[in-house]
């Protein structure tokens, strides 16, 4: 009886459940969105662009038949392999990870050089298998969110529909998905487990007063024979029934390090309760304003484990050096740990103490630092106490008192007037800080700021202007030095260590060195390659920039070189001192020129400096329809020409004045 009882009430339970998730996963399935499109590009390259699909479901979701139309020249199709799991994102890349011009930290899922991103007549289509449209992104318009300038920011879609400029990206990461909170599991066991809590509930007893309900009928299929079966009721169970809880991941925040002095930020997490990163999935962090970094397949490889603690290293100006806010976020959306730090000098790190309930620099600064206040789960707060404090200081020893000095023999002592000290001069400030950092990441750092820096001189004196050069890192950005003339240019070629003040104004950014900067050589080789540069859609990061260009030359002024770099008019300024003869150059012919690039006109100008920056490809093709030279190449022009051309008419005519005279006495004596 009592197995035909668990028999009929386990069937009872599994149909239930599967009606349940069936209906759940009906409910759930979608098709996948548009979730955020790059369409301005990155910091290294206006063409580093990107877009996200993702699946907001709890059900993995087929791309098989899809189409993306408007993101290329022609349409990309998806395949049967393609697939994006419950609450992920699928990533479509211009270029892939390891690609210089990327700034990209995980593996797109495709990876094609036709993506193409308009950033003034934005449509972009998700057409289904049956070619109706799915999704869709801009209305052939303007972009309706995300910037190019003053920096670069993607769009990214929120849950009721409309797009934002996101303040971060996080490539590769359905930012809003939202993740339903876990089920607690029922088991039928009474199995233990030292990572559990098991509740038995007892059986009943059976002298129990409590009235049992009316029995229930069944007719078995084998026998036809009528069995009494009771309803359910916890009261009449009589086996041991044990529910188990799935115990909840606790992750604490450990430390940040919000302003590194080069590399990348990134925050450590106190995983004592995981079994592994994959055990955090769907866990994610966030800045003050958008998430930062979201725990998923794609992205644990990135995380650095050192025993309980996970490092998890951050794409630059993630964190704000003036002061943001983390959050610790689980799954189902609620705040596992909050914290708040001030403003942070470059270099020092945010980390619990051994208590862990208060936050502290390291290392530590030399005076008292501001509270600190951090938020847990729970609504209370706790105010971080200073680095130091009165009850930390040790006192120091109580002074030995000196012993009293003999009395003196009185002596009669000369009194001089001396003249009475000068006052002392206001101190001076102090110095400001010098900050290291390198030519790719000095755009993160405000104007006016002291920085040091190293590059190849890639300029010489007189190109720009005088005590001005081009500094260039290994990859081709590159910087203008407006220098002092206290100390001549570096020579072109070497390789130099400079400081100086960065400034931003109407001329773009340039380093400022005052008479007190200096530059010094520097060992190293110098091993630069040329950048590549959209010259449709530049930046600020593009700015003086070594590039390598091949064009036709469609018109020679002078030192300007006007040349058509496949549709894209750019000017070539040859200068006295790169020793190369412009004029020599005609129309057609093809031209490769190596140099530094200014942006702050109308129109790209390339800088060579020296001839061996110059090459002509290939001399301007004759037509068929070209004129016979009616000038012999030898007449000359000018006053001088006149009088050597008239003179040698003259000794024409005298020529055939004797020739004729000669004729005419030939023919006398033959007569």
């Amino acid at each position: 009886m009592r197995t035909l009882w668990l028999l009929f009430r386990s069937a009872i339970i599994a149909a239930c459940l599967l009606l349940s998730f069936t209906a759940r996963a009906h409910a759930q399935a979608a098709h996948p969105v548009i979730g955020e499109v790059a369409w301005a590009g990155s910091s290294l390259s206006s063409a580093d662009e990107w877009l996200e699909l993702w699946n907001t479901a709890a059900n993995t979701t087929t791309l098989a038949g899809y189409k993306l139309r408007g993101a290329s020249s022609a349409d990309i199709v998806f395949g049967g392999s393609d697939e994006i799991p419950p609450y992920s994102a699928f990533l479509i890349a211009n270029y892939g990870k390891d690609d210089e011009k990327s700034v990209l930290d995980v593996v797109p899922q495709i990876v094609t050089t036709t993506l193409s991103l308009s950033n003034s007549e934005l449509k972009i289509e998700l057409l289904g298998p049956d070619d109706s449209i799915a999704d869709s992104a801009g209305d052939g318009g303007v972009p309706p969110a995300g910037t190019s300038l003053p920096e670069k920011m993607s769009m990214v879609r929120q849950t009721d529909g409309s797009w934002i400029s996101a303040a971060t990206s996080t490539p590769g990461v359905c930012d809003n998905c939202i993740i339903p909170e876990p089920v607690i599991l029922i088991e039928e066991s009474v199995t233990t487990s030292t990572e559990q809590i098991i509740e038995t509930i007892p059986p009943a007893s059976p002298t129990s007063t409590i009235p049992g309900p009316e029995p229930m009928l069944v007719a078995t299929s084998a026998t036809q024979e009528t069995v009494e079966l009771p309803i359910f009721s916890p009261e009449l169970v009589q086996a041991p029934v044990s529910v188990i809880y799935i115990e909840p991941l606790d992750l604490k925040l450990h430390a940040i390090f919000p302003a590194p002095e080069s590399g990348s930020e990134w925050i450590e997490i106190d995983a004592s309760s995981a079994t592994g990163t994959s055990h955090a999935l769907n866990w994610s962090l966030r800045d003050g304003s958008s998430t930062i970094f979201r725990f998923q397949t794609s992205v644990l490889e990135t995380i650095e484990e050192r025993g309980s603690i996970w490092r998890i290293p951050l794409a630059s100006a993630r964190l704000n050096n003036g002061g943001d806010t983390v959050e610790l976020v689980r799954p189902d959306g609620s705040i596992a740990e909050r914290m708040t730090y001030p403003e942070t000098d470059r270099g020092k790190t945010w980390i619990k103490n051994t208590d862990g309930n208060a936050w502290v620099i390291d290392p530590p600064p030399v005076q008292n630092e501001s509270a600190v206040i951090v938020q847990m789960a729970n609504p209370a707060t706790i105010e971080l106490p200073a680095i130091e404090s009165a009850d930390n200081v040790v006192p120091e020893p109580e002074a030995m008192p000196e012993p009293a000095a003999k009395p003196e023999e009185t002596k009669k002592v000369k009194i001089e007037k001396t003249k009475p000290a000068p006052k002392s001069k206001t101190p001076s400030k102090p110095a400001p800080a010098v900050i290291q950092t390198s030519i790719e990441t000095m755009h993160d750092i405000s104007s006016g700021v002291k920085i040091k820096l190293s590059g190849m001189v890639a300029t010489k004196p007189d190109i720009i202007g005088k005590h001005q050069f081009v500094l260039v890192a290994p990859d081709g950005h590159g910087l203008w030095v407006r220098a002092s003339n206290k100390q001549p240019s570096p020579q072109q070629g070497t390789v130099v260590e400079v400081t100086g003040t960065l400034t931003q104004n109407d001329d773009g950014i340039y380093l400022k060195m005052s008479a007190s900067d200096l530059w010094k050589a520097v060992d190293v080789p110098a091993d630069v390659k040329p950048r590549i540069v959209d010259f449709l859609a530049y930046d600020e990061h593009d700015s003086w920039s070594f590039v390598e260009v091949t064009g036709t030359v469609l018109e020679v002024k002078g030192q300007n070189v006007e040349m058509d770099l496949n549709g894209v008019v750019a000017i070539a300024r040859i200068k006295p001192a790169t020793a190369y003869r412009a004029t020599r150059l005609l129309k057609g012919d093809t031209l490769n020129v190596r140099g530094v690039v200014d942006l702050r006109g109308d129109m790209p100008i390339i800088l060579p400096s020296s001839a061996d920056n110059i090459t002509l490809v290939a001399h301007a093709k004759k037509t068929d329809t070209e004129k016979p030279k009616t000038i012999p190449d030898w007449l000359p022009f000018g006053a001088a020409g006149i009088t050597i051309a008239v003179t040698e008419t003259v000794k024409r005519v005298r020529k055939i004045y004797r020739e004729h005279q000669l004729r005419s006495r030939l023919a006398l004596t033959d007569h």
